[in-house]
């Protein structure tokens, strides 16, 4: 029997990246209860269609693979980080709710580590096809709800209900007019702008491994297969565009840039990436001019923009916050901690819509986890990091994952949906697994 189940879990190999990626758009959830009245996002109990997704990763996983990680620094920084998040239960105002987004924590973690196990077997390049492919599906769900300026009737598959006219929906005014934001499948518009940022990186990583032919036009071969890439470049770049999110244009064209300067600083992939700039060049233009009279309203930043005014007064009680509670208020706690104790109505947010956790991903981690967690997080990263600068030179493989983790983390400077909420938490410990597991045991490019 033994013998059998490890015969179907070999078999089973090709669809496991499928399967870790699927857990991502895929948001599908059952509300089971709240600890606090009425509904809020940060302080309910939510049953997800990917927990099921995730419990058979491990399990096809097993745990034989799993020890093959747990001798190293990462994990025993890893471990401490979860313990640290339990604790903080123990003095949380809703402790129920902190030992919950524990339970959550321990999930993500061991997601992290399935993702590590599976790149190390070679297995990165299905990561990376099948990020591109769920993220082409999820732009043109975006662009679909753009034209009809509603939901696609997806709520099986984790669609919001949409409406422009709803004061719960995401949208932006142009000429007059309430223009709904791309969402896909996604909870918020700036998530998916996240998970569009990877899949981005993920098809420069195809376009950059090609062969670089010498002349314009070598064979139709190779047309074919600038086509084949340049169709999906230019369809998840309309969907980023239709998110009308200015955090993800500016992390979208950072990131662009970063990785066409490494390829021009490497010989292997200077033509590739002279061809990629023309593309994304050409694409950009198009975009702009099709697109002008929606991007122009959203191309200006003012701190008076609510918005904006907004994430700064976050800011402001992240910090008073953290002043005041040093060693953390309770994972999962900081919005609940911060009404009951009148922070927000200090700082003149007395509406309930404006009782919204810290849109700092880091100032957010602080205030729950304290400095203490603040600490080992960066640790976290800092070794990640080492990893990456000791194996990155040549290594395109590498240099995709590490963009598309380093987006994520400046996606972390303005908002708080990696902490809070799951599917921008899956994107983040994936994108944090598949760079550990690529820089353990270096592969090849």
């Amino acid at each position: 029997m033994k013998f059998l189940v490890e015969n179907w879990r070999a078999k089973m190999q090709w669809v496991i990246p499928w399967l870790t990626m699927l857990a991502i758009p895929l948001g599908s959830r059952i509300l089971l209860g709240g600890y606090t009245p009425g509904f809020d996002e940060y302080e309910s109990i939510f049953l997800y269609l990917s927990d099921f997704i995730l419990l058979a990763l491990f399990w096809l996983v097993g745990w034989a693979a799993a020890r093959r990680v747990m001798n190293q620094n990462f994990f025993w920084l890893l471990m401490a980080f979860l313990g640290l998040a339990i604790i903080s239960g123990f003095s949380a105002s809703l402790p129920g709710l902190a030992f919950y987004k524990s339970a959550r924590l321990l999930l993500l973690i061991s997601y992290c580590f399935v993702v590590a196990i599976i790149s190390q077997k070679k297995f990165f390049e299905r990561f990376f096809i099948a990020i591109a492919t769920f993220g082409v599906i999820e732009a043109i769900l975006g662009f679909l709800q753009f034209l009809r300026r509603e939901s696609l009737g997806l709520k099986l598959f984790g669609e919001s209900a949409l409406n422009p006219l709803s004061g719960a929906t995401s949208k932006i005014v142009a000429s007059g007019a309430k223009i709904l934001r791309a969402y896909g499948t996604f909870p918020h518009p700036n998530i998916l702008a996240a998970f569009l940022v990877m899949a981005l990186t993920s098809l420069f990583y195809f376009w950059l491994r090609r062969p670089s032919p010498r002349v314009i036009f070598s064979s139709w071969k190779i047309m074919w297969s600038d086509l084949a890439l340049a169709l999906p470049m230019f369809a998840i770049s309309l969907g980023i565009a239709l998110t009308f999110s200015r955090t993800s244009w500016a992390i979208t064209g950072f990131v662009t840039l970063g990785i066409l300067m490494w390829g021009f600083l490497s010989r292997d992939y200077f033509r590739q990436t002279f061809r990629l700039t023309l593309l994304l060049v050409a694409i950009a233009g198009f975009l702009y001019t099709g697109l002008a009279s929606f991007i122009a309203p959203r191309a200006s930043l003012s701190k008076a923009e609510q918005s904006v005014e907004l994430r700064l007064e976050y800011n402001r009680l992240g910090v008073s916050l953290l002043k005041s509670n040093p060693l953390g208020i309770g994972l999962g706690n900081q919005v609940f901690y911060a009404v009951k104790t009148g922070e927000y109505q200090k700082l003149g947010l007395t509406q309930v819509w404006q009782w919204q956790p810290i849109h700092n991903l880091y100032l957010l981690l602080a205030t729950e986890l304290g400095v203490g967690g603040l600490l080992l997080f960066a640790l976290l990263l800092g070794d990640l990091f080492i990893k990456i600068k000791k194996g990155a030179t040549g290594n395109l493989a590498g240099i995709t994952a590490g963009a598309a983790l380093t987006s994520l983390l400046l996606f972390g400077l303005f908002d708080h949906f990696l902490w809070t909420i799951w599917q921008g938490q899956l994107m983040l410990w994936f994108a944090i697994g598949l760079c550990y597991g690529l820089f353990s045991k270096h592969q090849p490019s």
